[in-house]
């Protein structure tokens, strides 16, 4: 459907292709805070040529899942990426583990000496499970009661449960610009 809408039709509202295809910048990006009772984690890439890529992550008590903030640095290696995380303030009190690219354990023991956070094992599964977690917490939200009183009309705000904070510029360019390949 997507990819006639597109070809036949003339109508490139859809993006063939886009694997996350449910992110909106106007309902999933916002400011977000920092809650220090909230669960905080880090998932981490490792990357030299390409960036490595550090995203700070909180979960609150309903299941929301909170990205407030990254970095995302080409060219350095595993004690100047754990320096920079660190120099950003990006390894609260409260972090007691992060999920790292099982395919580098040498980094991810560098960065849990460094931030003295615990490394995970895994990063959740095999691609497509990942990917198929990310769609359903981009699809799905809840009633937040406790934020009626930031609008204007008094009213509850429908939260989704997958939120970014806006200054995760190159995260949100991701998620817009990640396709599946055209040829496995």
């Amino acid at each position: 459907v997507e990819l006639f809408k597109q070809e036949i039709a003339a109508d490139f509202t859809e993006f063939v292709g886009q694997v996350f295809h449910d992110f909106d910048r106007e309902y999933h990006v916002t400011d977000l805070e920092f809650n220090p009772d909230w669960q905080t984690f880090g998932a981490v890439d490792y990357g030299f040529t390409n960036p490595n890529v550090w995203l700070l992550l909180q979960v609150g008590p309903w299941g929301e899942i909170n990205v407030l903030d990254e970095v995302y640095e080409a060219g350095l290696t595993a004690d100047q990426f754990a320096d920079e995380i660190i120099r950003r303030g990006l390894n609260p009190p409260n972090l007691r583990m992060f999920y790292g690219d099982p395919a580098d354990p040498m980094s991810s023991r560098t960065l849990q000496d460094k931030l003295k956070a615990q490394s995970m094992n895994g990063t959740g599964g095999e691609l497509n499970m990942r990917i198929n977690l990310i769609r359903q917490a981009l699809r799905k939200g809840r009633l937040d009661y406790g934020m009626s009183e930031l609008n204007d009309n008094n009213a509850d705000v429908w939260r989704p449960q997958l939120q970014f904070d806006r200054k995760c510029k190159r995260t949100l360019s991701d998620m817009e610009a990640y396709r599946y390949p055209e040829r496995k």
